[in-house]
């Protein structure tokens, strides 16, 4: 009898390449945004570019209060970057074990920071959309109408669309290689879970004003 044949390894799976640089990756979270996710291997997922992406969302987060308060801006306060950071371990280290292998499991590698890179080039956008919003309406360059009631629809509407965005991309992701349904549904409970504390927790502004000279129009709390 002849001995069976060797089952296939990981080894054997072609192994799909991140490509493009930061521009690419801004597309990418681009089209995420619009529910349309790329798939895994076809943004970079570079360490550095996540770093230049989390502190460009950061910086217009800090730019846009900065534009937003003017004149009556009196010192930045540090710790609001601990909370703005706050959910990045659940990104890189709970889109890590989302694609983590399980023993013996034939599945085309999926780039272990594609979650992230998928997450944190949409909240680029998520974060600019909201700012340019808020900014016009302070302005006056947007019809603001109810201005509370706008500016409510920005609040939620933000953390929410990246969750959804979050669901979008992890269902892409699954198509291209099977995740067990267990990890996916801890992520996006936990995801869920921060985001009902963001909104029912708000954080303070980046930048700290003098009490009683609150602008007309004031978001409550920072959109980053």
């Amino acid at each position: 009898m002849a001995p069976p044949s060797n089952p296939l390894s990981l080894s054997d799976v072609p192994v799909t390449r991140p490509v493009g640089g930061i521009r690419r990756l801004l597309t990418g979270g681009l089209r995420a945004l619009l529910l349309r996710p790329p798939l895994p291997g076809t943004i970079s997922t570079a360490a550095g570019h996540l770093i230049l992406l989390v502190l460009l969302v950061t910086g217009i987060g800090i730019g846009g209060e900065y534009w937003l308060y003017g004149t009556h801006v009196l010192v930045f306060n540090w710790s609001t970057l601990r909370e703005a950071w706050f959910d990045l371990p659940i990104l890189l280290l709970g889109g890590a074990w989302l694609v983590q292998s399980r023993p013996n499991a034939l599945t085309r590698p999926t780039p272990p920071l594609h979650f992230a890179a998928v997450m944190i080039s949409t909240s680029v956008w998520i974060v600019t959309v909201a700012w340019l919003l808020v900014t016009g309406m302070a302005y006056g360059w947007i019809p603001a109408g109810d201005d509370e009631a706008n500016l409510d629809w920005i609040y939620f509407g933000a953390p929410f669309w990246a969750w959804v965005v979050a669901v979008a991309t992890i269902r892409r992701m699954h198509r291209f290689s099977p995740i067990p349904a267990l990890r996916r549904l801890v992520l996006l409970l936990v995801m869920a879970l921060i985001t009902a504390w963001y909104l029912l927790v708000p954080s303070e502004p980046y930048w700290q004003m003098p009490p009683g000279e609150e602008p007309e129009l004031y978001a409550r709390q920072s959109v980053a």
